[in-house]
């Protein structure tokens, strides 16, 4: 019997990248609420958020990728599809719709989803990139589900391993940085909330969420044939 084994160093990381969401809004938070600040704490509240800010949602598409990876190799492509139901389908539809209603409510802007446009607009609000995810969890099953010949299936496997190489990741997002409509004013990645994804968005965090799986899954799938 194969015995289920996880790993405890990366699934730490993961938690990480989403504790640090935590602690950038409460320096947000900070920003708006601390009057007369100093040059020196504006700058230093700044630097702080921007550094963990542009690491953090790559760095954290990337694990999710890794263990897409893992859970088809571990159940099965629907075992893995039924996993991300439960664990992503259904928070989006039970919790989401709670936790964007408090906060509006909290922030004083329900009037954002008075209206179908504003519904669709505001859509799954901070839990935006679970969403993302959704979509491109279903991505990874149908890719799965095409046949390829053995060679091809040799091919996307060697280039799972190349292209998760940590030089090739940041080069190729320093790329990325440089294609239009990723950036806002600030020279920081846009959000989007909407329930319409934004094209831009979702192909520069699909690149890091499929660097490894859509390479090496299909690979690790036809080699059990």
């Amino acid at each position: 019997m194969k015995h289920e084994t996880r790993s405890a160093s990366l699934d730490a990381a993961r938690a990480s990248m989403m504790l640090l969401g935590v602690f950038l809004h409460i320096l947000l938070f900070s920003k708006r609420a601390i009057e007369n600040r100093s040059v020196f704490e504006d700058y230093l509240i700044s630097g702080v958020y921007f550094t963990f800010h542009t690491f953090r949602l790559p760095a954290f598409f990337v694990l999710a990728g890794y263990f897409a990876c893992l859970l088809i190799e571990k159940r099965g492509l629907n075992g893995f599809m039924r996993n991300r139901g439960t664990r992503l389908g259904l928070v989006l539809v039970f919790v989401a719709p709670l936790i964007v209603v408090t906060t509006l409510y909290a922030s004083g802007r329900t009037e954002a989803i008075a209206d179908f446009e504003g519904v669709v607009r505001t859509g799954f609000l901070h839990l935006w990139f679970i969403y993302y995810l959704l979509i491109y969890s279903a991505f990874l099953y149908l890719f799965s589900l095409i046949k390829t010949s053995s060679r091809f299936a040799g091919f996307q496997a060697r280039a799972g391993v190349w292209i998760s190489d940590p030089r090739i990741l940041l080069f190729a997002s320093l790329l990325l940085m440089v294609a239009p409509h990723f950036l806002d004013r600030r020279a920081m990645v846009r959000i989007s909330t909407s329930l319409i994804p934004d094209l831009p968005l979702f192909g520069f965090y699909a690149f890091f969420s499929f660097a490894e799986s859509f390479c090496s899954v299909r690979g690790r799938l036809d080699s059990r044939h």
